[in-house]
């Protein structure tokens, strides 16, 4: 097997052996997340710290796994490519992948709802209204365990900047990255993608809401690194947004100029330009024409609408963004959703289908559905009250076992105690003052008595 080269800006070469193991990202925040031993890879020649690496998106896990954690106030950029930026042929709209704002015609309630929700602030265009984390002295900061390598977020007009502050010899101070696209609703954070000509990156800083400030990365960023070059691939677009045109053959190079930011309607209920066209010629049809509705799908196809983004990164079969909801999602999607699958054992999972299909009220209801909690149409999320409600379609609070000490303060709480919440160890950001990990809301539905146990002692400490 041949070595695959790895360029510096100075034009010297680091070689990697292409025998390596090429990991998918999942993969890698996993592996790291969980504080396990970074594997030896032999390097015939480990790059001088103060250089900036320049790491190509066919490379760049390779790069991950072959760096020394100890060899810190690295800087790792994308390669310039020299050849024009990626203009696509294709029209999305032509193919039934429509703004949200298009089914307000109709749908106004809906969409008013809609646009509130997680789901359509999932990704947005980065500006000071959009971007969570303070972009004020001193809370813009980031002081790494690397003395002189910091970082700092802050507006310059209309952008939103990453700046590296760095002592490192050789390496120009500041560094400023403006930051195109704000990832993330904000329940647990966001994170920031950043143009490098046609080539789309993650950027090494992320806000974190519990946290309240900036910090590193989740995942693989290591603290006092400035890894600029991780790609954001069509995989990672794809539950975050309703379209992005892929180059052909590229990990991250799209059409700057064709992006549909955050999960629309049409991720949901399939191409809707048909419907749009029928419904407009034939305005007094009551009956939806050509368009998906999932409460109609069986409850294994309405599932999966959800499970598309909802069950773990798995590996695509098909080209992004083109899952057609109703179609068996394992035509674009290679993922596990059967519940006794062991990777559905950790409750920290971010497969939340696979830890519902866990559950009794999963197994013995034999039509629940995502449906039946979430309202994709409004922004609930937080909103324990109404959570507890639906349970109550369902259950009474007079068959818990508190009901009888505990009644009145029941009715709010069937989520929090069935469905607790659990530090995500796979997305967890290490920084120079600990590690950080969010919270995520385990969906195997079940009588977790460590946690109503703890619950029930803090009424008791409540009570007068």
């Amino acid at each position: 097997m041949h070595p695959r080269p790895l360029y510096r800006d100075d034009d010297s070469v680091v070689w990697l052996p292409r025998g390596f193991a090429a990991w998918t990202v999942a993969g890698l925040v996993g592996f790291f997340a969980v504080g396990c031993d970074r594997p030896q890879t032999p390097v015939a020649q480990q790059p001088p710290q103060e250089s900036i690496l320049r790491v190509s998106a066919e490379d760049w896990s390779e790069f991950t796994l072959s760096q020394d954690p100890v060899k810190l106030g690295w800087v790792a950029l994308p390669p310039v490519i020299s050849e024009p930026e990626y203009r696509s042929s294709v029209d999305p709209q032509a193919l039934g992948i429509l703004p949200a704002e298009e089914c307000a015609e109709c749908h106004q309630g809906h969409t008013h709802g809609f646009l509130a929700s997680a789901h359509a602030r999932t990704a947005r265009i980065a500006d000071p209204t959009s971007v969570l984390g303070s972009l004020q002295s001193p809370e813009n900061q980031v002081i790494t365990g690397r003395k002189g390598f910091e970082f700092e977020t802050f507006a310059r007009d209309t952008q939103v900047i990453h700046r590296l502050k760095s002592s490192e010899p050789g390496l120009s101070s500041p560094l400023d990255i403006p930051i195109a696209f704000a990832i993330g609703s904000g329940n647990h954070g966001q994170s920031y993608l950043a143009w490098h000509g046609d080539q789309l990156c993650q950027t090494p800083i992320s806000f974190l809401t519990e946290a309240n400030r900036w910090g590193n990365s989740p995942g693989v960023y290591v603290d006092g690194t400035a890894d600029f070059a991780r790609p954001a691939t069509a995989r990672c677009l794809d539950c975050h947004n309703t379209w992005f045109a892929l180059a052909p053959g590229s990990v991250n190079r799209y059409d700057k100029g064709q992006a549909l930011l955050g999960v629309s309607c049409v991720r949901c209920h399939g191409p809707a330009r048909d419907h749009v066209r029928y419904h407009r010629q034939f305005p007094d049809e009551r009956q939806p024409q050509e368009i998906v509705n999932p409460r109609d799908l069986s409850r294994e196809r309405a599932n999966e609408v959800c499970a598309q983004c909802h069950s773990g990164a798995g590996e695509a079969r098909r080209p992004a963004f083109t899952y057609k909801p109703g179609e068996p999602l394992e035509k674009w999607l290679a993922i596990e959703l059967d519940a006794a699958d062991s990777d559905n054992d950790d409750p920290h999972a971010a497969n939340q289908l696979g830890r519902l299909m866990r559950s009794r009220c999963y197994q013995q209801s034999g039509t629940l559905t995502c449906m039946d909690c979430h309202d994709a149409h409004a922004q609930e999320r937080g909103n324990m009250e109404l959570f507890s409600n639906r349970c109550q379609n369902c259950h009474s609070t007079a068959d818990c076992g508190l009901s009888e000490k505990y009644t009145t303060q029941l009715t709010n709480r069937c989520v929090e105690c069935h469905m607790p919440s659990r530090r995500d160890v796979h997305v967890t950001s290490q920084g120079a003052a600990g590690a950080i990990m969010p919270l995520l809301r385990d969906h195997q539905i079940g009588i977790w008595p460590d946690v109503s146990h703890a619950i029930e002692e803090g009424w008791k400490s409540a009570t007068p």
